[in-house]
């Protein structure tokens, strides 16, 4: 027992996943290092889930709270979620948790485990690029022209909205045909 308790120690601080556990009876949560980081705690202090709670934007604790009665409701043991919280440093970061729920014998859930992953800079990224293809496809529209790209195979990549009026297809007839398409046979 003292191996696994080491064991499982050493391996939640080795992490740089922020891991949880919930007392659901008393809302007390012990955190690893790196949770106790994000909450701007040390060890041995008493965390309680409202420090928690307090960190997230209403509509992702409300998004939270629905997945897990949700999941409860089910007698689920998994489920994810993705949410905003602001951070120690007092910037808000997106992150990814894992969770698992406990029930005792009568079904009722008593601890919810956890790991949280900080995608903020994936995410930060992921809207970089949209805004990029929103600015690009902005600029390709604005066009007077008919604009394509189409790759090696001759599959239709982008194309702005005058392509679709001249040729008079849809957007998803289009990504199913190839420039020679267009072309007579002879």
């Amino acid at each position: 027992l003292l191996a696994t308790r080491e064991r499982f120690y050493l391996i939640s601080n080795a992490t740089n996943e922020s891991i949880w556990d919930w007392e659901i009876a008393t809302n007390k949560i012990w955190g690893n290092q790196a949770y106790l980081k994000l909450l701007d705690k040390t060890e041995g202090d008493c965390i309680d889930y409202m420090d928690f709670v307090e960190r997230v934007p209403k509509e992702d604790n409300d998004k939270i709270a629905e997945l897990f009665q949700n999941a409860v409701l089910h007698k689920k043991t998994n489920f994810n979620t993705q949410f905003n919280f602001k951070h120690s440093d007092g910037s808000l970061r997106q992150f990814i948790n894992r969770s698992y729920i406990i029930y005792d014998n009568d079904g009722n859930p008593i601890r919810c485990l956890g790991g949280l992953t900080d995608i903020t800079a994936a995410y930060q990224a992921q809207q970089q690029i949209l805004k990029e293809k929103e600015l690009s496809d902005s600029l390709i529209n604005s066009l007077p022209g008919v604009f394509y790209i189409f790759n090696k195979e001759g599959k239709y990549l982008r194309w702005n909205k005058n392509m679709l009026a001249v040729s008079g297809y849809s957007e998803e007839e289009l990504r199913n045909m190839k420039p020679l398409d267009f072309v007579p046979d002879e």
